[in-house]
């Protein structure tokens, strides 16, 4: 079901999407103003979305499962005994 494998992806940016939407959507009206015909308002929604979705993925990548969540996931203790003793206590 390729379908649901993109709506699940698509939940999955949706933050990020989130986050990313209105300075995309200020930077297609600062180039393109407002677009008279049909064509030039289709132009503008495709810019808009590619100028969302891009960054959105992008940004998930490499919060959510890129380098920089490898490097957190390995500073962090991953067994309580760690924990313990990182607080300073003893068993």
């Amino acid at each position: 079901m390729p379908a649901l494998h993109l709506f699940k992806h698509l939940g999955d940016v949706s933050y990020s999407t989130y986050l990313v939407h209105p300075a995309a959507l200020c930077i297609v009206i600062h180039l393109m103003g407002q677009p008279q015909s049909l064509y030039g308002q289709i132009l503008a929604i495709g810019v808009y979305t590619g100028m969302t979705l891009v960054p959105s993925y992008l940004s998930h990548r490499w919060i959510k499962t890129g380098p920089l969540t490898q490097v957190l996931k390995g500073r962090l203790p991953a067994e309580p005994d760690r924990i313990a003793v990182a607080q300073g206590y003893s068993q």
